[in-house]
């Protein structure tokens, strides 16, 4: 329009950009709360363990049955509740035992985690009467 100002212009399309991003939002709310749009959080992973199925034990079976095949690979879910400073090991624990977690073979260095929970990939092992995981794989 001729007569109309810079400024009315400037606000004619601030309003029109505000209207759109509130249109957006409202789709994007109404599609999510009917289920048509879903919204993934991105795990974060260290290394790598290959492709499963692997076996579920918590922390006490492995530590007490210690029955899996030789390099057999296990997953292993629980808190990290001490790691060293390096970040190449760390104990993970359920409610009831706690097992030695080494990541060192893999070349892997995990940031301070300690309270988190963690899922670990990896062969049992045993270092003279305790149970141990050498690690391949964790996720959080």
């Amino acid at each position: 329009m001729p007569g109309q100002s810079k400024v009315s212009k400037r606000r004619g399309n601030i309003l029109t950009i505000g209207l759109s991003v509130i249109v957006i939002a409202g789709i994007s709310i109404l599609l999510y709360s009917l289920g048509w749009l879903s919204i993934s959080i991105t795990k974060e992973t260290y290394g790598s363990a290959g492709e499963g199925p692997f076996k579920q034990l918590s922390v006490y079976n492995a530590i007490s049955s210690f029955d899996t095949g030789p390099n057999e690979i296990v997953k292993i879910k629980g808190t990290i509740s001490s790691e060293c400073q390096i970040g190449t090991w760390f104990k993970l624990k359920d409610e009831n035992e706690e097992i030695f977690v080494d990541l060192k073979a893999v070349n892997i260095a995990l940031p301070d985690r300690i309270g988190k929970t963690a899922t670990v990939y990896g062969i049992l092992k045993r270092r003279g009467l305790r149970c141990y995981l050498d690690g391949m794989q964790v996720e959080f």
